[in-house]
C-alpha cells in the first residue's frame, strides 16, 4: 500500500515537473561552479542575481503592466474558447460486434492513459440503450428483443476495439443513421 502511494506521488505530473526543474537547476549550478572555478554558494549567488536582473529588465522595459495583463487574459480567453480538434479515432464510439451494435466513450485516467468507458449494447433500430429482464435484452423505446450477451462479450469487444485503434482498422458509423 505504501509503495503504491510512493509510486503514485513519483508519477504525478507536478512532482515530475518540479523535480525535473530542480534537477536541471542543480546540474547547471554545478557546471557553472566548475567552469568559473568558484564555490557552489558563489554560483548560487551569481545565478540568482542574473535571474533578478532579468526580471528587473522585463518589468522596467517600458510596456505598461496593464497592457501585459490585458494581452495575457486575452490569450487565456482565446485558448479557452477554441475547442481542441477531435482526433479521428476519438469519433470511433459506435460499432458492430457479432451482429450487436455497441456504443462507448473514452475517458482519461489520472496517468493520462485513455480507456474505454461505458461500453454497452444499443438497439440496432433506434440506437436506444438496451434494458434487461434477466432472460433477454429489450429496447424500452421500440420493444425490439435481443438474446442475452455471453459473459465475456464485453471484455472481448474491448480487446477488439483496442486492436482496431492500434491498426486503424475501424469504420466510423454515423450516429444519426
Amino acid at each position: 500500500m505504501k509503495m503504491r502511494k510512493i509510486k503514485k506521488f513519483l508519477n504525478n505530473q507536478w512532482t515530475i515537473g518540479i523535480g525535473t526543474g530542480l534537477t536541471v537547476s542543480f546540474i547547471i549550478l554545478i557546471i557553472n561552479s566548475v567552469i568559473q572555478r568558484i564555490s557552489i554558494l558563489q554560483s548560487i549567488y551569481s545565478i540568482l542575481s542574473l535571474i533578478i536582473k532579468f526580471v528587473w529588465c522585463v518589468l522596467t522595459f517600458g510596456i505598461p503592466v496593464w497592457l501585459l495583463i490585458i494581452v495575457g487574459l486575452t490569450l487565456i480567453l482565446i485558448l479557452k474558447i477554441i475547442p481542441e480538434p477531435q482526433e479521428q479515432w476519438e469519433k470511433y464510439t459506435l460499432g458492430y460486434y457479432k451482429n450487436w451494435l455497441f456504443e462507448w466513450s473514452y475517458v482519461e485516467d489520472a496517468f493520462g492513459q485513455t480507456r474505454i468507458n461505458n461500453l454497452r449494447p444499443v438497439c440496432t433500430k433506434c440506437r436506444c440503450d438496451l434494458s434487461t429482464n434477466y432472460h433477454e435484452l429489450y429496447c424500452p423505446k421500440c420493444s425490439n428483443k435481443y438474446y442475452i450477451l455471453e459473459s465475456n462479450t464485453l471484455s472481448d469487444l474491448e480487446k477488439v476495439i483496442i486492436g482496431n485503434l492500434k491498426t486503424g482498422e475501424y469504420k466510423l458509423i454515423d450516429k444519426k443513421e
